[in-house]
């Protein structure tokens, strides 16, 4: 029993550490202007162009203002001709996450008025098996990279509140909160 319960506590903590590792790659549509009636019709067409790829499990992220606009997920046909013959779903309660779940084309626009006429709609193409991207990396040259200069400290703090000091590494961080979390479920 003990044996078990000790197995299934050490899988809790490793899926809990390598969680952050295995997310896919989460894409924020229309970038900063998000999900809104566009300055052109095919600003979402040029959003979704190369460089960017989409992979089997990426996410797309439609920020918007529910009651303001929606995301209808249609077929081509509905798409092209901004028609609701037979939508495939239906978001309302912004923002929407949707799991690009196979590859494949996509379709989505807003129904509410004549959004989807004045172009907020999107088709994207879901040709990877892997995590998508949104281009290159960096569009600028990164500084090379050099250590700086140690200074003299001088420490104006007694030996009590060394003991006190804080955790301040974010990649233990994790792990702690996995091992709290571990003793909380075993106690």
């Amino acid at each position: 029993m003990a044996k078990g319960y000790l197995t299934a506590v050490s899988l809790v903590m490793v899926v809990a550490i390598m969680a952050p590792c295995i997310d896919a790659f989460s894409h924020i549509v229309g970038g900063s202007l998000g999900w809104a009636v566009p300055p052109n019709a095919t600003y979402y067409d040029e959003w979704a162009a190369s460089p960017r790829i989409f992979g089997v499990g990426d996410k797309l992220v439609f920020p918007y203002r529910p009651g303001q606009y929606n995301v209808y997920q249609v077929n081509k046909n509905d798409f092209d001709n901004c028609t609701q013959v037979a939508p495939i779903s239906m978001y309302a309660r912004g923002p929407t996450t949707y799991y690009l779940s196979g590859k494949g084309d996509y379709f989505f626009y807003s129904a509410i008025a004549k959004h989807c006429e004045l172009g907020t709609k999107l088709h994207i193409s879901v040709t990877s098996d892997t995590e998508g991207t949104s281009g290159d990396r960096f569009s600028f040259e990164l500084a090379p990279e050099t250590a700086p200069t140690p200074s003299p400290h001088v420490s104006t703090h007694d030996e009590k509140s060394k003991s006190s000091a804080a955790i301040s590494s974010p990649t233990l961080l994790p792990g702690l909160a996995s091992a709290l979390f571990a003793v909380v479920l075993v106690w």
